[in-house]
């Protein structure tokens, strides 16, 4: 269990970064969800409830395949900052039309 929880903690800190750097919530949305589901997967196997531990761990399996394979065929991108005013430190010399005299 140690190793899950590391990766677990591991995975949360990449989806803030994603989410600070990238703009996007929603990694972070799925990578709560499925530490909270490995957590209640962990104690229904501690308590021997095998009805809800065996399924449970197959949905959080195919769920990271499915998150897997979203990031990976659509790269996040940034999402694009409103354009910022050009700054004009030297004035532009204004270009003369070759049939001005």
């Amino acid at each position: 269990m140690r190793s899950v929880r590391m990766w677990s903690r591991l995975q949360v800190i990449v989806a803030v970064v994603v989410w600070v750097r990238l703009r996007r919530a929603w990694p972070f949305v799925v990578t709560v969800a499925v530490v909270a589901a490995e957590t209640v997967q962990y104690v229904a196997g501690l308590d021997g409830a095998l009805w809800l531990h065996l399924p449970l761990g197959v949905m959080i399996v195919a769920g990271l395949v499915v998150l897997f394979i979203a990031v990976w065929r659509r790269p996040l991108r940034r999402r694009a900052h409103p354009p910022r005013a050009r700054a004009q430190t030297v004035e532009e010399p204004k270009l003369e039309e070759a049939g001005d005299g």
